[in-house]
């Protein structure tokens, strides 16, 4: 682990609890806070906006989102104790696929193929005790789809909620998340109507419009900018000039694209198309010269 992320989110977690910040100059310096792993092999993931030389404020490249999670755990637990629980929050991304094929599918051996399929993934032992984000956001990611299409408030205010943490564990989170929510907009439109949707569920689009501009003015507060792709410097612009390359490289770079790196959601893939081409052929029913008269 000393030569990934894991270690960094140790520290963002530590310094979290010791100062309250996160600066994490002295965690970096600190060879108490860095004991746990190979020091001499762990150098600091900064930002692009951070100049290790002259700034005594030295922040994370990786996102807030981890090491809020772990933080309480780390404190009292340790690392050990951090890694169990990890362990049986990631162990529920199995539990939230079941359930999805038991909604979607209707044939036990089918679902019994996916579950084998899963479990078979390499990608899913390695990551199942790592401090890393990776298998969370696919429990994040499994909990939207179980969430997909409900009409209720609180189901979407929950929606919103796992999709905004989401996107704090990892900026690329808002690449899946994003089409899943318009297309989940899009069912709930021709289920209720305009103005019944705006009627019952204003609350959970407030809360889209809270979390943004929340987490641009946390971004510019501490680190300058206002869009978390500015962590990754020029080349890892998310949202600016180069958007549809990035989004591409983000899904399908052949070392840490979405779609390569993270095989559950190739796998889980074949029963989501079903659901969205469901989605899709009722979207063409629509009649929009009937809606805007």
């Amino acid at each position: 682990y000393s030569s990934g992320d894991e270690p960094h989110y140790i520290m963002m977690s530590d310094s979290l609890i010791k100062d309250r910040d996160l600066n994490l100059r002295n965690q970096y310096e600190d060879k108490a806070a860095m004991s746990r792993y190979s020091a001499e092999k762990v150098f600091p993931h900064l930002s692009a906006s951070v100049n290790s030389v002259n700034s005594d404020s030295w922040y994370s490249i990786h996102t807030v989102g981890l090491p809020v999670l772990i933080m309480l755990p780390f404190k009292y637990l340790g690392l050990n104790g951090t890694r169990i629980f990890l362990t049986v929050l990631q162990l529920s991304s199995i539990v939230l696929f079941y359930i999805i094929l038991k909604k979607y599918l209707h044939d036990n051996r089918r679902i019994m193929l996916g579950l084998i399929l899963v479990l078979s993934c390499t990608f899913f032992w390695q990551n199942l005790s790592a401090i890393m984000p990776d298998l969370m956001m696919v429990a994040f990611f499994l909990a939207c789809i179980l969430l997909f299409g409900r009409k209720d408030l609180l189901s979407n205010l929950a929606f919103v909620a796992v999709g905004s943490f989401g996107v704090l564990l990892h900026t690329k989170f808002i690449v899946l998340v994003a089409p899943l929510y318009l297309a989940h907009c899009v069912v709930l439109f021709k289920k209720l109507g305009i103005k019944k949707l705006l009627a019952v569920l204003w609350p959970s689009y407030a809360l889209i419009i809270i979390f943004v501009l929340g987490y641009a003015l946390f971004m510019k507060s501490t680190y300058g900018f206002y869009s978390p792709s500015g962590l990754y410097g020029s080349n890892g612009q998310l949202f600016g000039a180069n958007y549809y390359t990035n989004t591409v490289a983000i899904l399908f770079d052949r070392v840490k694209g979405l779609m390569i790196y993270y095989p559950i959601i190739l796998v889980s893939g074949p029963y989501i198309y079903f659901a969205l081409r469901n989605i899709s052929s009722e979207i063409k029913k629509l009649n929009f010269r009937k809606i805007i008269n």
